[in-house]
């Protein structure tokens, strides 16, 4: 059989779908394989372990040469390792929070992380896909409580300083970063980000409601209607922010295929919030990266929308770390340059959604005058 040459993107796009069970093993007869690029592409993308449970089906001869194999061991087994750390410290902060009277949400991370229910390869030494998903920072939603309510305790337990519209650190842990959601994220556009916040409010009582073990102990995780909108709105920000790389696209992917029940209802919040162009381009992304069936699609795929998306997706890596467009100002000290280098950078973006990222200059002014009020003196 003649040796099939794909590029290394495309060698990556079908170990992910091959380790989501979208694409077989035998797909990969006769394809030959640079591993090294394929390991460092996952690597930009934080997607080393969802990619190892790729490589785990793959037969013998297929698989990497044994010195780098033996080093994507180490990072599954590493990755393994900080998600048991992560809901170890999940446990701790839900119960100090509920004995203090505040009653958590857990968003995006080890919640999403659960919804990663793809069968590994039977010989694998790994339980579940979740296991090998990477995790960033906890994140952990208290509706019902006001920003200054929430602060106070926040400080008065901790040296919590930093603070956000949406959100303020919690430094409890040593090995664990902790953010502590008075919403669970913002719009640049004032009146999206109004409607937004009414979204959040309605939904925070079945959020509550909504929960999901974690060894032995109830805690509340979003439900798939409000993730349908507040998943792609992450993504959405985050854009316009410092970048996103394919691991948020892929925990997309898990959130869509839980269900496709009342999906019309969550397209009609998406298009009102004014993602619905946005959306048709992730749509694309799912159906040709990850191979979603169509029943879950919310929208028809848009290709032009969402080649352009997946072109900024695959510069930038894990939150824009690897985009080397916007490396000189990312750690500027200075406040007004990094606030010019934010603007010229969401330039490439403003005629796919000039409603979002024209409101970005205002917006990043209002809030800088707006944190004042919590600044720590």
């Amino acid at each position: 059989m003649a040796e099939r040459i794909l590029t290394t993107q495309e060698q990556f796009f079908a170990l992910i779908r091959l380790a989501i069970d979208r694409q077989s093993s035998s797909s990969f007869d006769g394809v030959q394989i640079c591993w090294q690029p394929v390991y460092d592409m996952a690597k930009k993308h934080a997607l080393l372990g969802i990619c190892f449970a790729g490589i785990e089906k793959l037969p013998e001869a297929s698989r990497p040469e044994i010195g780098l194999m033996l080093k994507w061991i180490a990072a599954a087994e590493h990755i393994r390792q900080d998600n048991v750390r992560a809901d170890n410290r999940i446990l701790e902060l839900v119960a100090r929070l509920r004995s203090n009277g505040f009653e958590p949400i857990l968003l995006k991370g080890r919640g999403v992380a659960r919804l990663y229910e793809t069968p590994l390869a039977s010989n694998s030494g790994f339980e579940a896909l979740g296991d090998l998903r990477s995790s960033g920072d906890i994140d952990v939603w208290i509706p019902k409580h006001s920003r200054r309510e929430i602060l106070s305790y926040l400080r008065s337990t901790s040296n919590s300083k930093y603070v956000v519209y949406h959100n303020a650190e919690y430094p409890i842990f040593n090995d664990m970063s902790v953010e502590v959601h008075f919403t669970p994220s913002w719009f640049w556009n004032f009146r999206s980000n109004c409607q937004f916040q009414s979204f959040c409010e309605k939904s925070a009582c079945a959020c509550l409601s909504h929960t999901m073990e974690f060894d032995g102990v109830q805690v509340s995780v979003p439900t798939l209607e409000f993730n349908r909108v507040f998943v792609l709105q992450h993504i959405y920000r985050h854009l316009f922010g410092e970048g996103i790389g394919l691991r948020q696209l892929l925990d997309y992917y898990f959130v869509l295929s839980e269900n496709a029940e009342g999906k019309d209802a969550s397209y009609s919040i998406i298009k009102r919030l004014g993602m619905g162009k946005f959306c048709a381009a992730v749509m694309w992304i799912m159906k040709s990266v990850f191979g979603i069936d169509d029943e879950f699609l919310l929208c028809c795929p848009n290709e032009m929308a969402g080649q352009f998306l997946l072109s900024e997706v695959m510069k930038a890596g894990n939150f824009g770390q690897y985009d080397e467009r916007d490396t000189h100002n990312k750690k500027s000290s200075s406040l007004l340059l990094r606030f010019s280098h934010h603007i010229n950078r969401d330039l490439r973006y403003v005629h796919s959604y000039p409603r979002e990222v024209l409101c970005v200059p205002i917006w990043k002014i209002w809030h800088y005058l707006w944190r004042k009020q919590f600044t720590v003196k």
